[in-house]
């Protein structure tokens, strides 16, 4: 595979990741007015609102398909975050009454990395020692990186101090264990197991969907929580309803009850052949008969059809 090839697939990979870790925010939320951005002010963005006024969370994703760790101390994923966040920080502590900044990364971070230090710092002493950290490890660096970690180092004591007192970082969340953590808060019933991995296919589909929508037309991209716990609920209504709706004759059991009952006396088989009917017809007839009796007793067997339903139905329909 050529390197374009892989980078391609790497970038990929990320937007994927990064819709995933949407879903997992929109059903994680506690308030159905909680609005949601990708690609807005970060690659996702959660407006909660409340009675003190409204909460701004932003998240960098950081998927890697490499081994090592995505947010080493020098690296440019780490340093062009933090430069961005401080960059917009004094207008979001302006229209914002709280603020939130989250890493999440499918690799695990290192203990003591200069990352580990500014997500764990939350004392007054912790962030002055992360703060020192953060100085030194932009003083020491080269290239690049070096010019916007330099930036970095520039903004003050108070806003560094702010940035990571709010910030978090969270690593390995892997794929595989993302998507499992996304089933899990959908919260689903019982009786709908073979269903969650179309459930949450569709709901990933609508989101990924409506981002190509927007985006297509030069537009942001926003939803909301209820948006998306209505989706839920519709596709949940449909896929509980699937047992309920009749099989086709082929798809019933009316070949084994055939050859299980074929010598069951049926009082219709006597009318039919007294009036000469030809054998082909009759056979027919029985098949449609053990296919409609295969399909009471499953639907009675579900629960979700009662007894008196048939008997109802099927006086309405004989009288008609």
């Amino acid at each position: 595979m050529s390197d374009r090839n892989t980078s391609a697939s790497a970038s990929a990979a990320g937007y994927c990741y990064q819709f995933v870790r949407a879903l997992h925010r929109i059903f994680r939320s506690t308030h159905p007015q909680t609005r949601f951005g990708i690609e807005t002010a970060d690659d996702i963005e959660e407006i909660v609102p409340s009675s003190a006024g409204e909460l701004q969370i932003k998240e960098q994703d950081k998927l890697t398909t490499l081994d090592k760790n995505p947010l080493q101390d020098s690296s440019r994923n780490l340093w062009n975050t933090l430069r961005n966040w401080l960059d917009k920080l004094e207008k979001s502590r302006q229209q914002y009454a709280y603020l939130q900044f989250v890493i999440v990364t499918n690799k695990p971070v290192t203990e003591g990395s200069l990352a580990d230090k500014l997500s764990q710092a939350s004392t007054e002493k912790s962030i002055a020692e992360a703060i020192d950290a953060l100085r030194q490890q932009a003083s020491s660096m080269t290239g690049e990186t070096a010019d916007i970690a330099a930036k970095v180092r520039g903004f003050s004591d108070e806003q560094l101090g702010f940035l990571i007192e709010h910030l978090l970082v969270v690593d390995a969340v892997e794929v595989t264990a993302l998507k499992q953590d996304v089933i899990s808060v959908l919260q689903f019933p019982e009786g709908v197991e073979e269903y969650h991995e179309q459930i949450y296919e569709a709901l990933l589909g609508h989101l990924i969907s409506g981002c190509l929508e927007s985006w297509s037309e030069g537009q942001s991209y926003w939803t909301s929580a209820e948006t998306f716990f209505t989706k839920k609920h519709a596709l949940l209504v449909s896929h509980q309803q699937k047992p309920l709706q009749p099989l086709s004759q082929e798809s019933t059991d009316y070949k084994e009850l055939l050859e299980l009952r074929k010598g069951m006396a049926l009082p219709f088989l006597d009318q039919l052949k007294s009036l000469d009917i030809n054998d082909w017809f009759i056979n027919e007839e029985l098949g449609h008969f053990w296919a409609a009796y295969s399909e009471r007793t499953r639907l009675l067997k579900s629960g979700g059809v009662l007894l008196d339903d048939f008997n109802t139905a099927e006086e309405i329909l004989c009288n008609r």
